[in-house]
């Protein structure tokens, strides 16, 4: 039972399996969902208590990638990627990283206006993408760390790199 419950955390549902060559892409637009769901919850809340929400809720999703990651990696064994390497860990088919690199990249969509959220979450898929397929520092240094730490965190810089991203757009226009 333990280790079905670490397949769906970590392959966010299955949504991993759906098209093999880029199940990092298809997790992440997954993930989007959530994103919007929780976004619309904490701009209905206070300016504060949405922020601690939304924090919380990123807070839950390391937690819980960090308790799957492991064991689904064990489960997985090895694998091919979508370049035909063999791997051995943080397989590709473990997405909920990319969840919580995303939950990252929508944080400063809690400040955009509603009719920017849709803009704003496409804004953050790509970009998104981009750094978390780039891997620019300290992303490719957390990436080569052989934990469940390591895989989280590389999704972090990136959606922390995303966040950054969006917050100049915003500033700028």
């Amino acid at each position: 039972m333990k280790d079905r419950i670490a397949m769906i955390v970590a392959t966010w549902f299955y949504s991993s399996m759906i098209f093999k060559p880029a199940p990092g892409t298809f997790g992440t637009i997954f993930s989007l969902p959530l994103c919007f769901f929780v976004l619309c919850i904490c701009k209905k809340l206070s300016s504060l208590f949405g922020f601690f929400l939304y924090s919380a809720v990123i807070m839950f999703i390391f937690a819980v990638g960090y308790w799957a990651v492991p064991i689904a990696e064990k489960v997985l064994q090895s694998r091919q990627d979508g370049y035909g390497n063999k791997v051995d860990r943080d397989q590709g088919q473990i997405v909920i990283d990319e969840t919580f690199g995303i939950a990252i990249s929508c944080f400063p969509l809690l400040y955009f206006g509603i009719l920017n959220i849709y803009l704003g979450l496409l804004l953050a898929f790509i970009f998104f993408r981009i750094f978390d397929i780039i891997k620019f520092f300290p992303a490719k240094y957390f990436d080569n760390m052989e934990s469940a730490l390591g895989v989280m965190m590389d999704d972090f810089v990136a959606g922390a790199q995303t966040a950054v991203i969006l917050i100049a757009i915003k500033m700028i226009f």
